[in-house]
């Protein structure tokens, strides 16, 4: 499998981490970002950083995009233009697949930054799912931990709220209490965080 990702952000970052931890030889990932600082960390890692020009060069088992949600239809239209056929693969969160160019050949995933340690949990949806390239992206994620295919793509919203920001929001605001209740007994509530938790 020959993959190449569309920016080299946080989550790019831990799934290329992740593939590299499960045997994926560098060789079979490229990358396609600007910002220096993460050029020079997939340098390290042996990944090829090319320009968007690779597209329509050579021939990608998937196409990851993984940009900022503002700039992710301006780049899939982009990517259709100069890979006309290609197998779209997003992790770009709060764009349903309607709103890409192609979406018949869209794959959408939420994954998380666990990927990075092969304990992942990642959604997936396509609106054909027997396809091969819907197939390749259970593949690819099931290298950097487990998998939950959507049968409804409205479902990946309540899956993000449980496994993406809804746990941290939540330690959040017992983190705010515990800082309450320090500043109150002035400092002397260290060993309330396990009793919050097993109450939980």
């Amino acid at each position: 499998m020959k993959i190449c990702f569309v920016g080299g952000g946080n989550i790019a970052q831990a799934i290329i981490d992740g593939l590299l931890k499960s045997q994926l030889p560098p060789e079979a990932i490229v990358c396609i970002e600007r910002n220096q600082e993460k050029i020079d960390l997939l340098k390290s890692q042996k990944i090829t950083v090319a320009s968007f020009e690779c597209l329509s060069e050579d021939i990608f088992d998937l196409i990851v995009l993984a940009v900022k949600p503002k700039d992710a239809l301006v780049v899939a239209q982009k990517i259709e233009d100069l890979a006309p056929h290609s197998n779209i693969l997003t992790v770009v969160a709060g764009i349903g697949i309607s709103k890409y160019p192609t979406s018949a050949s869209i794959i959408r995933s939420m994954p998380n930054t666990a990927s990075a340690y092969n304990k992942g949990i990642t959604a997936l949806y396509a609106e054909d799912q027997e396809a091969p390239a819907f197939k390749n992206a259970c593949d690819l994620f099931e290298r950097v931990g487990h998998i939950m295919v959507m049968e409804n793509e409205d479902d990946i919203h309540a899956f993000t709220s449980i496994i993406g920001s809804g746990q941290a929001f939540l330690f959040q605001v017992l983190n705010i209490y515990l800082e309450e209740l320090k500043a109150i007994n002035k400092g002397r509530v260290m060993s309330m965080p396990s009793i919050f938790f097993k109450t939980l």
